[in-house]
């Protein structure tokens, strides 16, 4: 019985001491956290949000244009076009918190029109949009918004027109005149590429509009009009 008695005390010793282990072992892993979490602060700074085009499949080169924009350092998402009203929350809350500038749009096809859309909500929610880049969407008119550049890349139709909200400076460039390009491939062609990282690269240097705001529908290389 004194054998049996030594052994249980031992084992409620054993017992005691393991529990005592476990709760310092959560105790670390939960400061640990708790330290990560505070030490770890969320991303900020600039962020170019792509919009995909009609099916969400037809666009994949946006895909491989945001991780070229990511290697760069600068923090790129893909969504699908039918995402721009809760974006544009999403924007709006990210941007007036500090965390998201400059905010820079691209869309292809009906995600071009999406940008569109966005720069809209956007300008009626107060927020500035340093570049938007429309990759051959519909032919349409922005009617508000505040954007430093407004690139509107396209083949043969899809001019862009300025409407009376809307400031900033509206280039419309026509591809198909000094490139083999068209709907199905532009966002997927390596000079348009380059096209929009360096207008992605100028752009995010400024939080909004380079020149006081002017109303204005220009082609490339012209200067804007008041």
């Amino acid at each position: 019985m004194q054998e049996v008695a030594r052994r249980f005390v031992r084992g409620a010793g054993f017992m005691t001491t393991l529990r005592r282990v476990s709760v310092l072992v959560a105790m670390l892993l939960l400061l640990e956290g708790l330290s990560v979490s505070a030490l770890a602060a969320p991303e900020r700074g600039p962020k170019v949000y792509l919009l995909r085009g009609f099916m969400n499949v037809f666009s994949l080169g946006l895909d491989e244009l945001a991780v070229k924009i990511e290697k760069r350092g600068i923090r790129a998402e893909v969504y699908n076009h039918t995402s721009w009203a809760r974006l544009a929350d999403e924007i709006a809350k990210d941007y007036k918190s500090g965390q998201t500038r400059p905010v820079i749009l691209v869309g292809h096809s009906w995600g071009g029109l999406a940008v569109v859309n966005l720069v809209e909500a956007l300008g009626t929610a107060g927020v500035p949009v340093a570049l938007a880049v429309a990759l051959d969407t519909t032919s349409v008119t922005v009617d508000r918004g505040q954007v430093g550049t407004f690139l509107n890349l396209y083949v043969a139709t899809g001019r862009l027109r300025a409407g009376p909200g809307f400031r900033g400076r509206l280039i419309n460039t026509d591809l198909g005149k000094s490139m083999l390009v068209g709907h199905f491939n532009i966002d997927k062609i390596e000079a348009v590429h380059a096209i929009v990282l360096r207008h992605i690269a100028q752009a995010v240097g400024h939080t909004g509009p380079r020149r006081p705001p002017v109303t204005a529908a220009t082609s490339q290389g012209t200067a804007p009009t008041r």
